[in-house]
């Protein structure tokens, strides 16, 4: 019989410990701002951390709220599991990573968010994708996808 581990993996643990780092980093991945903004000099905040794009619409990130995008690349940096220059995640640490993040949420570590809240929006509200309700701006996230969410 085997023994089944009841705490967190080294890759959970990492992933809890580096979301704001990761959100705070500016680099390049796929949702980034940065990449809708590359070469282009007339949007520069979008350089900011905590930009991203979704659903046509950029977006600033409200504190406490993450992307697990930027999570996965940045973590795929610091663990040497990306390639062409750093481009890519590869697949291994994808599947590694999407497990590690499932524990996290059985768990109640992290919350999906369904509604996303924002900081600022380049985007006028509008009723299906940035939405302006009593408490603030919020995106709409695709239901079928946990890409943002918040620690517990």
């Amino acid at each position: 019989m085997t023994a089944v581990s009841q705490g967190l993996g080294a890759l959970q643990r990492d992933i809890l410990e580096t979301l704001d780092e990761a959100k705070g980093a500016v680099f390049h991945y796929r949702g980034s701002a940065r990449e809708e903004n590359y070469g282009r000099l007339d949007n520069y905040r979008w350089d900011e951390p905590g930009w991203v794009r979704c659903r046509g619409c950029v977006v600033k990130l409200a504190p406490g709220a993450y992307d697990l995008r930027a999570s996965m690349k940045y973590l795929a940096m610091k663990r040497g599991a990306t390639y062409c220059r750093g481009s890519f995640v590869r697949e291994r640490f994808q599947v590694a990573f999407s497990r590690a993040v499932k524990g996290l949420i059985r768990r109640g570590a992290l919350e999906p968010l369904g509604l996303v809240p924002l900081a600022e929006a380049e985007n006028e509200p509008d009723e299906y994708t940035v939405m302006l309700l009593a408490d603030g701006l919020y995106l709409a996230a695709w239901p079928r996808q946990v890409r943002f969410v918040h620690k517990r």
